[in-house]
């Protein structure tokens, strides 16, 4: 008995159908012989994974008196499509994050915290830095973000 595992990927969600054929040859036979020729179909779903909030916002303002200190947020993730899905998540530096991945069933959510450090520049200048919060899947070549926007206001020394 042989075991055949076919994988199909698309980067596009629909219909697709392929003529899959599987050939034998024989010792001594000239040319192959079409032992199966399957027309296999497959419906591809996107992904869809839907965030709690649309983007994550953090402002830090300076004090003399408060260590700086870093500010948390959690961010929920539901899988809103049918299939089960395996996440990764990446996030950049001034950020980090609790969890790097998560696998979830179709209306599973679960909720990773997002760490901002607002002392990573090493400098008191008032400005935004912008980083994706970077999904991934395993199952799909689809990447997802979710904008995380830093303001650092350390006042008394505004941006020139």
């Amino acid at each position: 008995m042989c075991t055949f595992t076919v994988r199909g990927l698309s980067r596009s969600a629909g219909e697709r159908t392929e003529t899959l054929q599987c050939s034998s040859t024989v010792q001594g036979a000239k040319a192959p012989k079409v032992i199966l020729e399957p027309k296999v179909t497959a419906n591809f779903i996107d992904p869809l994974i839907e965030p709690s909030l649309p983007e994550l916002r953090f402002l830090y303002m300076y004090d003399e008196k408060v260590p700086i200190g870093e500010q948390v947020q959690e961010l929920t993730l539901t899988n809103v499509s049918p299939l089960a899905l395996t996440l990764s998540l990446e996030a950049a530096s001034p950020f980090s994050l609790d969890i790097k991945g998560m696998a979830l069933e179709p209306q599973q959510s679960s909720t990773v915290q997002v760490s901002f450090h607002p002392g990573f520049l090493g400098d008191r200048v008032s400005g935004t830095h912008e980083a994706p919060l970077l999904i991934t899947y395993k199952e799909h070549p689809q990447q997802d973000k979710v904008t995380s926007l830093p303001s650092l206001n350390p006042n008394p020394n505004p941006k020139p």
